[in-house]
């Protein structure tokens, strides 16, 4: 059935207007007030646009919805300086692509929760004051970098470890200014003092014995030393009023007391210094 001339308008007045079959409209369909369409709305030009500043896309009723489904490139909001995504607060929003990049900068609201390993090609600023873990061990930039800088702008403290634990340097360590040490120290390995206007080059801290009682006197090998290395020597055992007396060589001192011993073997602590 056709209705009317090629040009000119046609006017149906009535309040509504049923067509019960498929209709098509030839040019431009324009309705002046809102439409309602009780099934599915295909849009085969390609385009879906508004002359209005502001636009809603169904952003009332639906719970779920989804967008582009069959896309194998899709752009959203491109020329949007603010894009909002979700409900404000509440939710879940899922990217399922094996790879999401976001080109500008991003702003978490509340919680960022990542499953996998994360790669940051630029610096990481943690602003809040602390970088946390739920695990027991944690490795920190543990592999790969041969120079590691840690808190270079500390000028009040730099705090490492418990004090209930053990703190180990795997390799040498420098420092700076001044080393105070609270507790006892032990050094397994002497200890090297390089300082301008001084001699003293190490430290070697030991024991040894004066084996039995026919035995005065007893060597204790210290590679360091030379024939003019400080030793002090402090017997573990009570020696009377016997005096004893140390010859420092080459690589070793011995220690000589006057007399043997009517008891025990005679023990002693010694200290080298170079």
């Amino acid at each position: 059935m056709t209705l009317g001339a090629t040009t000119g308008t046609a006017t149906i007045r009535n309040a509504t207007t049923a067509i019960s079959g498929a209709a098509t409209v030839g040019t431009t369909l324009g309705v002046t007030g809102a439409a309602t369409l009780s099934s599915t709305l295909a849009v085969n030009g390609a385009s879906l646009t508004t002359s209005s500043t502001s636009f809603d896309l169904i952003n009332t009723n639906a719970t779920t919805v989804n967008f582009a489904g069959a896309a194998t490139t899709a752009s959203l909001a491109t020329g949007a300086t603010t894009l909002t995504l979700g409900a404000n607060g509440s939710g879940t929003a899922t990217l399922r692509n094996a790879t999401t990049a976001i080109s500008g900068a991003a702003t978490v609201g509340t919680t960022l929760g990542v499953t996998g390993n994360t790669t940051l090609t630029g610096d990481l600023a943690v602003n809040g004051g602390d970088i946390t873990t739920s695990a027991t061990t944690f490795n920190l930039v543990n592999g790969t970098a041969t120079t590691l800088n840690v808190g270079g702008g500390a000028t009040t403290a730099v705090n490492i470890g418990n004090a209930a634990g053990t703190t180990a340097i795997a390799g040498s360590a420098t420092v700076g200014t001044t080393l105070g040490v609270t507790g006892v120290t032990t050094a397994t390995g002497g200890i090297q003092v390089s300082s301008s206007g001084t001699s003293l080059s190490r430290i070697n801290v030991g024991s040894g014995t004066i084996a039995d009682t026919q035995t005065t006197s007893a060597s204790i090998s210290v590679t360091s030393m030379t024939s003019s290395s400080i030793v002090v020597v402090t017997f573990n055992t009570n020696i009377g009023t016997r005096a004893y007396y140390v010859t420092p060589t080459s690589g070793s001192f011995t220690v000589t007391v006057s007399s043997a011993a009517s008891g025990s073997a005679l023990t002693f602590t010694y200290i080298v210094i170079n």
